[in-house]
């Protein structure tokens, strides 16, 4: 019988590594309700309970640096947003400025500067922001509305 994957159903493997039998072994407690999930996700995924729970420690540290780039990614929008609010800021005021803007210019100008700062204020309403980002933010002039 030919199995969905590639490989021999006799080797082990964890996180697409062999596992080897002088690996170290580490004991722990754990509560039977969740053994007995970990059992009914091996048996789910057709990896033994040990390569299972291999796997879903893995999983975890792969989570941390998935956290740590989209926090990174969250500063670069961020700071895109506080850049886009800044422009759209300025050709607001230059367009009010301008003797020349028609009344449809002047109302266009003002209502994507309305749109850029309603996006930036809804981005400091709800995220949770670094200190190093919180004084960018502070510095720009840029201050989440009180409800």
């Amino acid at each position: 019988m030919n199995t969905p994957c590639a490989i021999d159903a006799r080797e082990k493997i964890a996180h697409g590594e062999l596992m080897a039998r002088n690996d170290p072994m580490m004991r722990f407690r754990a509560p039977e309700e969740l053994r007995a999930r970990l059992e009914a996700a091996a048996a789910e995924s057709h990896r033994s309970l040990n390569a299972e729970i291999v796997q879903r420690l893995e999983q975890s540290f792969l989570n941390d640096s998935f956290i740590k780039q989209d926090a990174d990614m969250a500063r670069v929008n961020f700071t895109l947003g506080l850049d886009l609010w800044e422009w759209k800021k300025e050709i607001f005021e230059q367009t009010e400025r301008d003797p020349n803007a028609t009344d449809i210019e002047k109302a266009i100008a003002a209502h994507e500067f309305d749109k850029a700062e309603k996006h930036m204020r809804f981005m400091l309403a709800n995220a949770r922001i670094e200190d190093a980002l919180a004084a960018e933010i502070a510095q720009r002039k840029l201050e989440p509305e009180e409800d």
